[in-house]
């Protein structure tokens, strides 16, 4: 993730499945992730092509990830 930011990665590039880093960051359940990408502007409301939001693909155990999601 520091990478793509460092680089300049449009943060709302999609994946093949229209994810974009945001929505891995939030599966993957990393809030050090979540809070970077979140501070340089990744968008909360685009959905993948499943219409999940960032914040759907959080794991149930992370609440207070899905808050700073929302």
């Amino acid at each position: 993730i520091d990478a793509i930011v460092r680089d300049g990665y449009d943060l709302d590039a999609r994946d093949a499945t229209a994810a974009t880093v945001l929505h891995l960051a939030a599966a993957a359940g990393e809030p050090d992730d979540v809070d970077l990408l979140l501070a340089r502007g990744a968008s909360t409301t685009v959905t993948d092509a499943s219409g999940r939001r960032p914040v759907d693909c959080v794991p149930r155990r992370k609440r207070a990830l899905r808050e700073r999601l929302r």
